[in-house]
């Protein structure tokens, strides 16, 4: 949402820092509530940073918009990984959210 309002307010290059900033406020917030810190968040984080600091070096935009391409990209492999391996991965990643059992069915 801040990012969004930023981006109508200030345009996309102060918005990404906004962006930016707030994703590690919430992961801040998070840590302190939880005393740990989900993988998800960290790796959303961690691609926001990448990319975020490319946009407003190159001054480019494109590469603030492929973020939400390359995290759906990756979730969308490691869940095929998961499931062709027959790991527990998602039950790693969304540990927090919502048990699952073995078939993979949400509880």
């Amino acid at each position: 949402m801040l990012f969004f309002v930023a981006n109508a307010r200030f345009g996309i290059f102060a918005a990404t820092g906004a962006f930016m900033v707030a994703v590690f406020v919430a992961l801040g917030a998070s840590y302190a509530m939880t005393r740990r810190l989900p993988i998800m968040p960290v790796l959303s984080a961690a691609i926001v940073l990448v990319f975020g600091t490319l946009t407003l070096l190159l001054q480019d935009e494109t590469f603030i918009k492929l973020k939400p391409t390359i995290i759906y990209a990756c979730s969308a492999s490691r869940c095929w990984a998961a499931t062709s391996l027959k790991n527990p991965l998602l039950e790693i990643v969304f540990e927090q959210v919502f048990h699952i059992d073995d078939d993979g069915c949400a509880s």
